[in-house]
Order: structure tokens, then C-alpha cells, then sequence
């Protein structure tokens, strides 16, 4: 009995790892995105007002919302932002999959 729960408890411990792992994928992903999106603003800075440009601004600011609050710390949010957002999600997969709150 005492294998089983060691076994179950490393198991949920392994589980927990992989989560926050996955976490972490997409908070680096966010802030990859939020520093990209800050890169191709500092190039598009001085391009004349076109529809390429405005394209940009739209995809820039639905991939990264934080774009909007702060140019500089739009990284960092965006991947804080991101980061909760799996983390949310991987606890309501994993909700449903096991039954457990």
C-alpha cells in the first residue's frame, strides 16, 4: 500500500512538472512574440503610412494585447499573459480529465 502511494504522489508530482514545463514553453513563446512585435515596430517606425504598416499595427496588437498598455514592457506582459493563459487552460484539461478541482 505504501509502493501505491508513493507511486501516485510521484506521479502527480511528474504531472505538476509537466504543466509547469508547458507553462513556461508559452510564456517564453509570448515573450518571443511580444519582443518580435517591438523589433518590427522600431523597423517600421520611420515606413510611410501604408496598408502594410496597418496590417502590422492589427496583427501586432491581436497577438499582443499588452502592445496597446506599454511599447517597452509589451514582452514581459505579453508573456505573463500567455503564461496564464496555458495555465488556465492546462487546469481545466486537466479537470476534466481527472474529475479533481
Amino acid at each position: 500500500m505504501v509502493g501505491l502511494r508513493s507511486q501516485y504522489i510521484s506521479t502527480v508530482s511528474d504531472c505538476a512538472r509537466i504543466n509547469m514545463t508547458a507553462v513556461g514553453k508559452w510564456s517564453l513563446a509570448g515573450f518571443a512574440c511580444g519582443l518580435f512585435w517591438v523589433v518590427l515596430s522600431f523597423v517600421f517606425f520611420t515606413a510611410p503610412q501604408s496598408l502594410l504598416v496597418d496590417v502590422v499595427k492589427v496583427v501586432a496588437v491581436l497577438s499582443c494585447p499588452p502592445f496597446l498598455v506599454s511599447f517597452f514592457g509589451a514582452p514581459v506582459l505579453n508573456a505573463i499573459l500567455y503564461g496564464l493563459v496555458s495555465w488556465m487552460i492546462l487546469r481545466l484539461f486537466r479537470h476534466e480529465r481527472t474529475g479533481r478541482q
